[in-house]
C-alpha cells in the first residue's frame, strides 16, 4: 500500500509544474509582447490623424529647384517634422525636414524649395509626430505621393 501512495505523488507534482510553467509563459508574453502591441496601436492611432498633403510639386529646369507645396488637414497633432521622398526612375532620396522648415498650422499650406541637379518623377511625404506618451517622435508612413510636373 505504501508503494501506491508514493506513485500518486509524481502526477500531482507534474501537474503543478505544468501549471507553473504555463503561468510563467503567460507572464513573459504579457511583459514583452504587450508593450510592442501597445506601441503599434499608439503609432497607428497617431498616424491616422497626422496627415500631410502634397498639393503640388514642380521642378524648374533653369533654377535646378524642386518646389513642393505641403498642406495640413483639420486634425490636431503636434508636427515635429516630415520626411520628403524624392523619387526618380533610378533612385529614391529622403530629406528630413524639421518642424521649423515646415511650420504648418491647421488648414494651412507652405511651399518649400529644394536644390536638385536632376528632375524627380514623384515626391512623397511622411509626417513625424511628437506625442505625450513617447519621448521619441513617431515617424509615420508615406501618406501622399504625387508626380512632379515641370514649372
Amino acid at each position: 500500500m505504501k508503494k501506491m501512495e508514493k506513485k500518486g505523488v509524481a502526477p500531482v507534482v507534474a501537474t503543478v509544474l505544468l501549471i507553473v510553467v504555463a503561468v510563467v509563459g503567460v507572464a513573459l508574453l504579457v511583459t514583452f509582447i504587450m508593450p510592442m502591441i501597445r506601441e503599434s496601436m499608439v503609432k497607428a492611432e497617431v498616424c491616422s490623424k497626422a496627415r500631410l498633403n502634397l498639393d503640388d510639386a514642380c521642378y524648374d529646369e533653369n533654377l535646378k529647384k524642386l518646389f513642393v507645396r505641403i498642406s495640413r488637414g483639420s486634425e490636431e497633432f503636434q508636427l515635429e517634422g516630415a520626411i520628403l521622398q524624392i523619387i526618380n526612375e533610378t533612385r529614391t532620396e529622403t530629406k528630413k525636414m524639421s518642424g521649423g522648415e515646415i511650420d504648418i498650422g491647421i488648414l494651412e499650406s507652405v511651399t518649400i524649395d529644394i536644390q536638385r541637379e536632376y528632375r524627380p518623377d514623384a515626391v512623397g511625404i511622411a509626417p513625424i509626430v511628437k506625442t505625450a506618451e513617447k519621448i521619441e517622435p513617431i515617424i509615420c508612413e508615406v501618406t501622399t505621393r504625387i508626380p512632379v510636373r515641370t514649372c
